[in-house]
């Protein structure tokens, strides 16, 4: 029920794939509902929407986002 977001930062909550959030400074903040993920981030501007994917701006990887960790 309660695990690590896949980015291994925060944490997401899971009701056996039904429902679920995940609260990341990677991922942001996502909510799954049937198998269709609902979401958005504020450190990269971008929405995620079910059967479109994730809309944003091309390029940015925002201040927290995996770019900026690798970064000297």
């Amino acid at each position: 029920m309660v695990g690590r977001a896949p980015s291994g930062s925060e944490v997401q909550l899971s009701l056996h794939g039904l429902l679920g959030v995940l609260a990341s400074d990677v991922e942001g903040l996502e909510v799954n509902v049937l198998g269709l993920t609902f979401g958005v981030n504020p450190f990269s501007p971008s929405l995620e929407l079910p059967m479109v994917g994730r809309l944003g701006v091309p390029g940015h990887t925002g201040a927290r986002g995996p770019a900026a960790a690798a970064d000297p």
